[in-house]
This record gives structure tokens, sequence and C-alpha cells, in this order.
């Protein structure tokens, strides 16, 4: 399970900061949200394969914003933090499940994610520039790259190429993903993460 962290930026009022991955015990609600999320699945009658559902938690409950019968998206940047903090993830159990009758994966995992080895932010990248891009500062990325809990990263927007503003998914110039062991550590590479991206990484050509 990942929970989204988003908030206002350049203007918009929902833009996606990051998605951390959760496990039962993290926080009251989340129990209710997967029972909610098996009574989906068996009101529309969805019996195998993978699925995608995006709950938003209300004062009235979970309520429903998404259900598809896929993985999940991002292009599977979830899969090497997955397997690192859980053991496994939605593609290898997937695969495992249609081509290995459940023997390597899916017939031994929880039927529920209760505990983690280690903790996870994905971070979205937050451009507060709009032009040709030059650079991403070097001073600003040898910052976050020396994160304790720094992993990897993607970019979506090259040299040369135009950047915008960041209002919406499609506007995210990339993501960076930090895992730690110590839940702590992460929540302070998270908060500094979001100070060095509101100060800017990124360079425009001069016009």
């Amino acid at each position: 399970m990942f929970k989204y962290d988003k908030r206002p930026c350049n203007g918009a009022a929902f833009v996606c900061f990051s998605k951390e991955l959760m496990v039962l015990g993290d926080e009251p609600q989340l129990e209710e949200i997967l029972s909610y999320t098996e009574n989906v699945l068996k009101a529309v009658g969805f019996q195998n394969g993978a699925i995608h559902a995006e709950i938003m938690y209300t004062a009235r409950g979970p309520v429903l914003v998404e259900l598809n019968c896929r993985l999940h998206g991002g292009n599977a940047a979830w899969v090497h933090p997955a397997n690192l903090c859980m053991g496994y993830d939605q593609l290898s159990v997937f695969m495992d499940a249609y081509l290995n009758e459940g023997k390597a994966l899916y017939n031994i995992i929880p039927s529920r994610p209760e505990r983690a080895r280690a903790y996870c932010q994905q971070v979205k990248m937050r451009s507060f520039v709009t032009g040709t891009l030059d650079c991403v500062i070097p001073e600003q990325w040898a910052r976050i790259q020396a994160l304790p809990s720094y992993l990897e990263h993607t970019f979506g927007v090259f040299p040369g190429e135009q950047i915008l503003k960041t209002v919406d998914m499609p506007s995210v110039p990339g993501e960076v993903t930090l895992v730690h062991d110590d839940r702590e550590v992460l929540a302070r590479d998270y908060e500094e993460l979001n100070n060095i991206l509101r100060e800017g990484i990124f360079q425009v050509k001069e016009t």
C-alpha cells in the first residue's frame, strides 16, 4: 500500500509530492481501507489478477476513487524499492502466479502487508521554472544524492527539452526514491529533499 502526499504547488491545489509505502499498523485507518477495498473487489466480481485501487479516506470513511484491473503505474519504479522493503513486489508476484503456479512467491507471501524490512518514500520532483532545460544544478543534485536514504532516481525531462512548472502529474519532471530501515531518518531526508526541491534544482536557458 502507498499513501499519497498531495499539497499546493505553483498555484495548483493538489500536486503529488510523494507516495509512501505503508503496512498495517502504520496508521489506524489502514485496516479499514484494506477491508473496504476487498469488499469493492467482491462487489464487482473480480477474482483473479492484479488490481490498482485508489482510495480516499474521508470523514465518513473510505471512498473509492479508482479501481482498475492492472498493475500499479509509474513505469514500475516501485518494483525495486518494494522488493527492498517488503521482500516482494506486485509485478513479481503477478508473474509468479501466472507462469510458475505461485510456487516462488504467491503461495508464501502474507495475505496482508503486516510488516516491512525498511521504509520508502518515492518523491516527485517539482519544477518552479518554465523554459528549455539547461541543466540540473550540480550543487543541489549533490545534496540530494548525499541524503542517507537516497536510493535512485529517474528523470522525465532532459537538457534541451521543454520543462514546465509542476502543477499535475504530466508536468512532474522526475522522481527520487528514498529507502531506509530507520523511519526517522527517512522522515528527515524527506523533509530535507522537499526543502531542496523548493529551492530549485532545475536551470533553464536564458532567452
